[in-house]
């Protein structure tokens, strides 16, 4: 495998949070196969780090909360220049605040933008200047405007990497697409998880755009040939991107013809907004009176072992990225079935009828017409499922991250 540039001493991955869930997934596989090449690695989370999160992470990755940081920097600087400047940010964001009720949306958003960055006063610049000559690597937008500037003028080259389909992320309000595209003209490269993705940059006339699938995880239990039970599964974050609701009015169609399956969510909410819409799902559940046939679990260490014999595994997605739990769903070896979201992970990933069944989005008849065939057919359940473990050697974490490197030292 080709060795990353040593001008570049560290990779410095970004994220907003550190908890299960597929971002965090994918840069903590990346970072590990970094690490056990001898590279030094640092995970600076940004806003929330969760110690408890199921991920295996090698030991000399240095997982970095940034308010932590931050704190103890200003806790260390307490030099009479330093306070100066914290009290010109203090007034500076006061003027600011007084107005900016009275502002358009797209204004709003610009105000906004730039009181995030003025609270942080020099605290990214310091955590840059202490580990420069690194290859940093953002996962979304969030924070690349606050990256860019941090980094400006030191030996950092930025790698950005989309974490979802950016036409639903940031690109229904127009200023914030039109900042991204100009804050993406600014990175050394794009690493985008699908085609579509790449060519929705493209329109923008964005260079240097990269598509690498999402790497499977390591460690999966090997794909499952025997008898199958007659549950289905999903496993995903309780998001409403996720549209929980359409598979559990799906599975409700196909209850009344087979009363024996039941039908298992395993969901992790990262934020209040999750844990809401869980609620919101539980609520549809109890209306439809499937309390006894609908379970809604808790994340699970475990849930590929615990899911290895299911009938089927559906994903209700409005849009993704690449969704983490298919790309895992069918390097198990199970029949799946996935919505046709925005950001074309599925197409990307799978051909209807050969490796799964595609259905179009937000259509509870065309899913529920989907898991009918694979109850009522189970030849070609086993058929799809057994074409769909093969992904596991196109998407195998040295392969992805050979494809990582290549971009990295182009």
């Amino acid at each position: 495998m080709n060795n990353i540039d040593r001008n570049y001493k560290k990779i410095v991955f970004v994220l907003g949070n550190y908890k299960n869930g597929g971002m965090a997934m994918r840069a903590t596989n990346l970072a590990n196969e970094f690490a056990k090449m001898g590279y030094e690695v640092i995970i600076l989370i940004m806003r929330q780090l969760d110690t408890q999160c199921f991920f295996e992470i090698n030991s000399n990755i240095k997982l970095v909360s940034f308010e932590e940081y931050h704190k103890k920097r200003i806790e260390d600087d307490c030099t009479k220049e330093f306070i100066v400047r914290k009290e010109k940010r203090k007034k500076e964001l006061k003027r600011i605040s007084s107005f900016s009720f009275l502002l358009p949306a797209s204004t709003k958003t610009k105000i906004k933008n730039k009181i995030r960055l003025l609270k942080r006063g020099n605290g990214l610049r310091t955590f840059f200047l202490e580990n420069d000559e690194s290859i940093v690597i953002p996962f979304g937008m969030y924070y690349l405007d606050e990256i860019i500037s941090a980094t400006q003028g030191l030996k950092a080259k930025i790698v950005y990497a989309e974490k979802n389909d950016p036409r639903t992320e940031y690109g229904k309000d127009e200023y914030n697409l039109q900042y991204a595209v100009f804050l993406l003209k600014k990175v050394s490269s794009i690493i985008v998880q699908t085609h579509e993705i790449k060519e929705f940059f493209e329109s923008f006339s964005l260079k240097n755009i990269h598509v690498i699938n999402n790497p499977i995880r390591p460690g999966l239990p090997l794909p499952y040939s025997g008898a199958r039970s007659k549950v289905i599964v999903s496993f995903c974050r309780t998001s409403p991107q996720k549209n929980l609701e359409l598979l559990v009015n799906s599975f409700c169609k196909l209850h009344q013809l087979y009363p024996e399956y039941t039908l298992r969510i395993y969901g992790n909410s990262v934020d209040k907004d999750e844990e809401d819409y869980k609620t919101r799902v539980k609520m549809l559940v109890d209306d439809l009176q499937l309390t006894n046939v609908i379970s809604l679990y808790p994340p699970c260490s475990d849930v590929h072992n615990e899911i290895l014999d299911a009938a089927m595994f559906v994903s209700s997605s409005d849009y993704e990225g690449l969704s983490n739990s298919m790309i895992e769903a069918m390097a198990i070896g199970l029949p799946c079935i996935c919505t046709d979201c925005s950001g074309g992970g599925t197409r990307e990933v799978m051909t209807d009828g050969i490796n799964g069944q595609i259905v179009p989005t937000n259509d509870v008849n065309a899913m529920f017409m989907a898991m009918k065939q694979f109850a009522e057919d189970p030849i070609f359940a086993n058929r799809c499922g057994k074409s769909a473990s093969e992904i596991r050697n196109k998407l195998s974490i040295e392969m992805i991250t050979k494809q990582w490197i290549n971009v990295i030292n182009s």
